[in-house]
């Protein structure tokens, strides 16, 4: 029942608007007459706060999904970067002795990570660049790997330096050293080992352009 006040509010300002749930005002009602009740608009306060929440969790699925193809990028290894081919080279003794000029490698870069050794010549796996660097030698496959191991690593410190002009690349052309360095490994022979030696240290020493 409709109080006088409320009656008199009506007579002088006209009914009042019914409110949607939505927010939204339609046509003047008379009183008790608005069809939409609390619970209507419970109902859709509850979709509304549910749509947002989801809207939140796919905005928060988006960013996760994107700082997780950021840091896949960021543990993508570093792909070689020197390009400069000339005719330069520095020697293994320059090598062992100017590790602060490294670049892509360092000292404690293992043998194994970089060259496929067959099962003969396995405990080389372990040995560091600086290692192999150090020189030694002998008779057999054993002394041979030892002499074509440092100046296989001097090669690839040659190669991975733009500021040293080197004439073989590690992964393509010219010469492809990895190639030839894995083959001249698995062909368990001396001979083969210390004629491939002999190659790589010639532009060893072609004249180191580092300080």
């Amino acid at each position: 029942m409709t109080s006088l006040a409320t009656a008199g509010l009506m007579k002088r300002f006209g009914p009042p608007f019914c409110h949607t749930p939505f927010g939204q005002s339609l046509m003047p009602q008379r009183m008790g007459a608005c069809p939409y009740t609390d619970r209507d608009a419970n109902r859709v306060n509850f979709a509304e706060g549910f749509g947002m929440a989801w809207k939140s969790w796919l905005r928060s699925r988006r960013l996760w999904i994107v700082v997780a193809a950021l840091l896949a990028v960021s543990m993508v290894p570093v792909a070689a970067n020197a390009t400069n081919i000339g005719n330069e080279g520095c020697t293994p003794g320059y090598w062992k002795n100017h590790t602060n000029n490294w670049e892509e490698y360092t000292p404690a870069s293992l043998v194994g990570n970089n060259w496929d050794l067959p099962p003969s010549l396995s405990s080389f796996n372990s040995w560091t660049f600086l290692q192999a660097l150090q020189g030694g030698g002998g008779p057999g496959i054993t002394g041979a790997a030892q002499i074509l191991l440092r100046a296989s690593v001097a090669a690839y410190l040659n190669a991975a330096h733009e500021g040293v002009g080197y004439p073989y690349r590690r992964f393509t052309d010219p010469f492809n050293m990895k190639l030839q360095i894995n083959n001249a490994f698995a062909s368990e022979d001396r001979a083969t080992m210390l004629a491939l030696a002999t190659t790589l240290d010639k532009a060893n020493n072609l004249g180191c352009p580092l300080n």
